[in-house]
């Protein structure tokens, strides 16, 4: 959890190092959550929709403007969908892969008193970890890509109580680049994913 933290710390300082000394606060935490996708054919039909978890680790820096925070965050996600009948393309059958997303992103911060309301956008790059399928569509998913880019936008609700910050959230996660190619052309995928967040303002700061 320590390598993991360091690695999010020093990938939101890249786009947010200020010029100033001044420190900024960081909070640290977890994330659960459940992803809703589903695989995107060009010029066929999509997949319907597969749930999987979604787990990991964030952090959040303010910078010192207080508005405008950057948000870090590495988690592990399952993505897929389910071809429930033989459409023209000849799929029937599911799919999940298993995926490490990294993200990072600029983020709108509005607090009043002890509730707050953010949103965020930005790029996340996935790590394709596995991939599982019944044997018919083992030719559609024969080649996954080594890496893949997508867009993510979220939206939340923010509580505090002293240190600790919980947050229910809602995001669309866009793949722009393909996951898999193979027999039936290729497929990127499409997430709606609903998170819970909790974490803690660190007991030191970044300058």
């Amino acid at each position: 959890m320590r390598t993991l933290t360091t690695v999010l710390v020093s990938l939101a300082l890249l786009p947010a190092a200020p010029a100033t000394s001044v420190a900024q606060p960081v909070i640290v935490g977890g994330v659960l959550g459940r992803a809703e996708s589903r695989q995107l054919r060009e010029r066929a039909e999509d997949s319907s929709p597969r749930s999987g978890p979604v787990a990991g680790a964030w952090l959040e820096i303010e910078t010192p403007t207080r508005l405008v925070h950057v948000l870090a965050e590495a988690v592990y996600v399952r993505r897929g969908g389910t071809f429930p009948r033989a459409g023209p393309g000849g799929l029937s059958g599911d799919v999940q892969s298993d995926y490490l997303a990294l993200t990072v992103a600029p983020a709108l911060h509005v607090a009043g008193g002890p509730m707050a309301a953010y949103a965020y956008g930005g790029p996340t790059l996935e790590t394709p970890l596995g991939t599982r399928t019944v044997a018919e569509l083992g030719n559609a998913y024969a080649n996954p890509s080594a890496q893949g880019l997508s867009v993510t936008a979220g939206a939340g609700l923010e509580a505090r109580a002293s240190r600790w910050v919980v947050r229910g959230e809602v995001r669309i996660v866009e793949g722009l680049t393909s996951a898999y190619s193979g027999s039936a052309g290729d497929f990127r995928h499409r997430s709606t994913e609903i998170l819970m967040r909790v974490g803690r303002q660190a007991r030191t700061t970044i300058p």
